[in-house]
């Protein structure tokens, strides 16, 4: 890592040397990267305003469910949250703990750091880890939202987070490498299983458990934790490091977008400078770091995450220009119109025969119910007629029979009862 990098480590050197550690690489590490995409985007990058704005409206759609954490800044640090399951450490927050570790193969990948070259076991190389969610979220974020009907508040909040995250989470060498050897012969799960002790921060006491919570934090104490860490403290502190921004943004690491390329070059960092130290004292623990590895730590963190900073602004943009249109999103949708059941066999027949739209075939087979309709009427109308024809004619026959009898009877009384009889019968 010569060239720019070597000038910015200096700074920074001299800069912690200066100073109390006053960066953590937990709530901390993950707001600062955030904030210095802000920064960037907003002060460096043409339209980078407009694109804060269109993130921050999707990231507001879960200001309901997660109080405070809407932003560029704050977001990041919601996947570890959602991880904690009672209020201790960074697990403070205004809502219900969630308990959620089922995604903690996303947060790191395995890549294995082998300096005997034991046997590594089978299953060294997971699948499913930091790499495959980048890329996945990535290309995800990119396809959603071109339409429509594509992306909800739920999707591009669960992956923009995420990538967030995770892609602070591979700029630390510990998320991107793992020791193997005689005595870890399972690997230390970055350095999780490399306890140590000491102590940092004059008067504080703070001691991190292991050699990757020493990195996590920056070198330094974890005393700064949202929300008493808030998004404008943050933003101050990426101002103050404007000089060091600048100068990575000029250097050709700025260029250095490939998720895979920034996770070979952590590990570069980890076989580099990580374990020289820890290797010499052959591996007694608990490992006790001395002060130069503890300032040189910081040194590297605070390069690691003032780079990731700027090579997430250049990440955020497209996926900005694409996350636009969620803006209208934040209100609640209509419910949306019925779908019209698809055309069956004999509609498409009937259209085609007819050489009409469908409009026009609907309105065909309306005209045809209403003929069938006016053609059963006409037959019940006849068939009335022809019953009351038919009754009328019995009718007219009954009364002349009536008439020629009583003229009968009239003509020739003596047979007036046999007359009589027959009228009543």
């Amino acid at each position: 890592m010569a060239g720019p990098w070597c000038g910015l480590t200096f700074c920074l050197l001299i800069l912690l040397a200066q100073s109390p550690f006053c960066a953590a690489w937990l709530d901390d590490g993950h707001m600062l990267v955030g904030g210095i995409a802000k920064y960037v985007m907003t002060h460096q990058m043409d339209g980078g305003k407009t694109a804060v704005e269109a993130l921050e409206a999707v990231l507001r759609g879960w200001e309901y469910q997660y109080p405070g954490l809407s932003s560029l800044v704050t977001a990041p640090i919601w996947p570890d949250h959602i991880k904690c399951t009672k209020d201790v450490g960074h697990c403070r927050g205004g809502w219900r703990h969630e308990g959620l570790r089922v995604f903690d193969a996303w947060h790191s990948i395995n890549v294995p750091l082998n300096p005997l070259d034991v046997a590594l076991p089978e299953n060294v190389h997971e699948s499913i880890n930091a790499q495959w969610l980048l890329e996945h979220a990535n290309k995800t974020l990119m396809e959603l939202g071109r339409k429509q009907d594509k992306g909800t508040i739920f999707s591009w909040n669960f992956m923009l987070r995420f990538l967030m995250h995770v892609y602070r989470d591979i700029h630390q060498p510990l998320h991107a490498c793992t020791l193997y050897n005689s005595q870890f012969a399972n690997g230390d799960k970055g350095g999780n299983d490399v306890k140590i002790k000491v102590a940092i921060g004059e008067g504080m006491g703070y001691s991190p458990p292991s050699l990757h919570t020493l990195w996590d934090a920056a070198g330094g104490p974890l005393q700064r934790l949202w929300p008493q860490h808030t998004e404008e403290d943050v933003l101050c502190e990426a101002l103050e490091h404007k000089d060091h921004i600048r100068q990575a943004m000029a250097s050709p690491e700025a260029r250095i977008l490939d998720f895979k390329d920034i996770i070979a070059e952590s590990h570069q960092f980890c076989e580099q400078h990580v374990y020289t130290e820890f290797l010499k004292t052959d591996g007694a623990l608990p490992y006790q770091p001395s002060d130069d590895y503890i300032h040189q730590t910081a040194a590297i963190s605070y390069g690691r995450i003032i780079i990731a900073g700027v090579r997430l602004a250049q990440l955020l943009m497209p996926i900005a220009d694409n996350a636009i249109s969620m803006q209208a999103r934040e209100t609640p949708q209509k419910t949306p119109e019925p779908v019209e059941e698809p055309q069956n066999a004999a509609d498409a027949e009937t259209t085609a025969l007819l050489g009409v739209d469908e409009d026009g075939a609907a309105m065909w087979k309306a005209m045809c119910g209403l003929l069938v309709l006016a053609v059963l009427c006409l037959s019940v109308m006849v068939a009335w007629l022809g019953w009351r024809q038919a009754w009328c004619v019995r009718e007219a026959r009954l009364k002349a029979e009536m008439l020629n009898i009583i003229q009968m009877a009239a003509a020739r009384p003596d047979r007036n009862v046999g007359a009589l009889q027959a009228i009543d019968r």
